[in-house]
């Protein structure tokens, strides 16, 4: 069974049929409009799969201050080259989910928290945030547990899921 709603520049993996058949048979047929594709869609990147679990880890970490955001904020503005130039700090306080007058306040404080988690480093100009290297996320988490600030049971979950998706071998 053939998916004619996406088109595709060469065949599809096999796992990438089964699961354009499967989507077909569970949803029927789709227009393009209906669904983002990567290939044809402006505004997407690549994410890590473990993300949703490192966010989880780091606002463990930052308890009552939570940081997750503000990483899931940096990784979308994130390109390959890994370095986050920040143009406006207001902004990415939003995305991150201040809102409060003290949105850039906060944001910096959050900043500071991946900095010192070892998620990120950071070059600042004058008091503000100019530019943002993302470090890999799992090198980040490993040294983390560690040091022993991870319990055991989150980084085990952490570890199956990252070896399930082929980022640890």
């Amino acid at each position: 069974m053939e998916n004619k709603d996406i088109t595709v520049k060469s065949k599809p993996s096999k796992p990438a049929a089964k699961r354009l058949t499967l989507r077909t048979r569970v949803f029927g047929s789709l227009e393009n409009v209906e669904l983002w594709h990567r290939g044809t869609d402006d505004g997407y990147i690549h994410l890590p799969r473990i993300l949703p679990l490192v966010i989880n880890i780091i606002d463990a970490l930052t308890k009552g201050k939570p940081a997750g955001q503000t990483y899931l904020a940096l990784w979308c503005r994130n390109y390959d080259e890994m370095i986050v130039d920040v143009t406006d700090e207001a902004s990415l306080a939003y995305e991150s989910g201040f809102y409060s007058e003290r949105r850039v306040t906060t944001w910096q404080q959050r900043m500071q928290s991946l900095h010192d988690l070892g998620f990120v480093k950071a070059h600042k100009v004058g008091n503000r945030y100019q530019y943002v290297l993302m470090l890999h996320p799992i090198h980040a988490i490993k040294a983390l547990y560690d040091e022993k600030k991870i319990q055991q049971e989150m980084y085990e979950i952490f570890e199956h899921r990252a070896y399930e998706v082929g980022a640890l071998k």
